[in-house]
């Protein structure tokens, strides 16, 4: 039997926002088998008033769709609406850190792909800015291996 994943989140915290940004990930997984889980984690780490990151950690159980209630959304501001994994730059497979800036551009570490990608505001497509655009990984500087997090300075300098 497979049931429809509802992936949902409940944060409970007091940050002081200046300007509205939604970030949603999605699971590259839609259905799951009734014996499967997948559970889902979020932190999110506020700095400052400006430096805020979100990291995410999927896991979650199924959910028969006659139990869920859809409240808001969905909305998709990087990678592929559908929740399909991909190596284009319009995919994105096993994202893991987001690094969201003062300037709206978000920073995934797009793990699989082994390599970062920057997503402007309203993009269609992200831009690779550190590792292989193909998704190769290696050791050398032009190459990332699985990349885990991202973190972007006031100086634009970006740490992996």
């Amino acid at each position: 039997m497979l049931r429809r994943i509802i992936p949902f989140l409940f944060v409970f915290m007091s940050v002081t926002v200046y300007a509205q940004t939604t970030v949603t990930i999605s699971s590259n997984k839609e259905y799951i088998t009734e014996d499967e889980s997948l559970n889902i984690t979020a932190t999110l780490n506020a700095i400052s008033a400006d430096d805020v990151t979100v990291n995410f950690t999927f896991t979650g159980t199924a959910t028969a769709e006659e139990d869920y209630t859809t409240m808001a959304g969905p909305f998709t501001v990087a990678g592929d609406s559908e929740g399909h994994s991909g190596s284009a730059l319009d995919y994105l497979s096993a994202p893991f850190g987001v690094y969201l800036d003062t300037d709206g551009n978000i920073y995934i570490a797009d793990s699989d792909n082994n390599r970062i990608q920057k997503w402007a505001p309203n993009a269609t497509e992200g831009v690779t800015v550190a590792g292989a655009s193909n998704g190769d990984s290696g050791t050398d500087e032009n190459h990332l291996d699985n990349p885990s997090d991202v973190f972007v300075d006031a100086d634009g300098n970006i740490y992996i």
